[in-house]
């Protein structure tokens, strides 16, 4: 039986990009290990304007586009204004999530410097 570890990303210091998108998550954790993904959050730290979000489940190598549908898991989800305040957007539905050794979680954001994430995953030792 895989031994698994706990582990977190976030985005301490920059935002989810809006225009090329951010690798969020990659599993590099080697052949045949899978990541469990535990918590997604997203926080929009706007005063006053929702951002659209895109998430993305992508293989190695790949960059999604908004105008794609490859890879979607969510397509133009709206993330209401929080200022820091209110809390994040939670995903639950991604709760479980498996990633494949090369498999990237990909977000896109509609607006530049709004959004910050926070990732929970459990990866195989």
């Amino acid at each position: 039986m895989a031994t698994l570890t706990s582990a977190v990303v976030r985005s301490d210091t920059g935002y989810i990009d809006n225009t090329t998108g951010t690798r969020v998550l990659n599993n590099n954790g080697g052949a045949g290990k899978m990541w469990e993904i535990g918590k997604i959050l997203v926080t929009n730290i706007s005063t006053t304007a929702n951002v659209i979000l895109y998430i993305y489940v992508c293989p190695s190598a790949t960059t999604p586009t908004t105008a794609s549908d490859n890879y979607t898991l969510f397509k133009a989800y709206n993330i209401s204004p929080s200022n820091g305040n209110s809390g994040p957007e939670s995903f639950p539905e991604l709760a479980g999530l498996m990633l494949e050794d090369g498999q990237s979680i990909f977000m896109i954001a509609g607006t530049v410097s709004s959004l910050k994430y926070y990732i929970s995953y459990f990866r195989e030792a």
